[in-house]
């Protein structure tokens, strides 16, 4: 029998700069913790804050509804959305660049491609799901997801 419940976790909430910062924090805090502890006990709250950040969400099937959320140190705190039906769930791929300057050069570009993880419900909301930069990473994620709601995974990337 399948669960009535998917919890799926989506994303971290801050980017990778935030997140060795907050190793940093953490590790700093540990150590200023004995030596100065109001200033420890913030750094170590700071850093688990961030550390512990993410974004995701969950499917009520019985009930017909879903809730994004935010968490931080295993709370979250998000809304339940009703819907009738789910239409599809897809992938879609977005190109980035980016121009970085450097004071010896005059910069170079550098160029990504994304894959962004969507779910289409009631034939008018899309619901962003994930991003990944590896396409079956993606699909590995989204497997579970796709068997709870009995869908496909379509691939509009492979199209463009």
């Amino acid at each position: 029998m399948q669960p009535d419940v998917l919890d799926l976790k989506t994303n971290r909430l801050f980017p990778f700069q935030f997140q060795l910062a907050g190793w940093a924090f953490l590790f700093s805090g540990l150590v200023a913790v004995f030596l100065i502890p109001l200033l420890g006990s913030g750094l170590l709250l700071l850093a688990v804050l961030i550390l512990t950040a993410y974004r995701g969400i969950t499917f009520y099937k019985s009930e017909g509804a879903y809730r994004i959320y935010h968490a931080f140190l295993g709370f979250k705190s998000g809304k339940k959305v009703s819907y009738r039906h789910v239409d599809y769930l897809y992938i879609h791929s977005t190109r980035t660049s980016q121009l970085v300057n450097t004071m010896v050069t005059t910069g170079i570009t550098v160029r990504n491609t994304e894959y962004d993880a969507y779910l289409k419900v009631d034939d008018k909301h899309r619901i962003y799901l994930m991003t990944h930069s590896k396409k079956e990473v993606l699909l590995r994620k989204l497997q579970p997801l796709a068997n709870f709601l009995s869908l496909e995974i379509m691939d509009s990337a492979a199209l463009q």
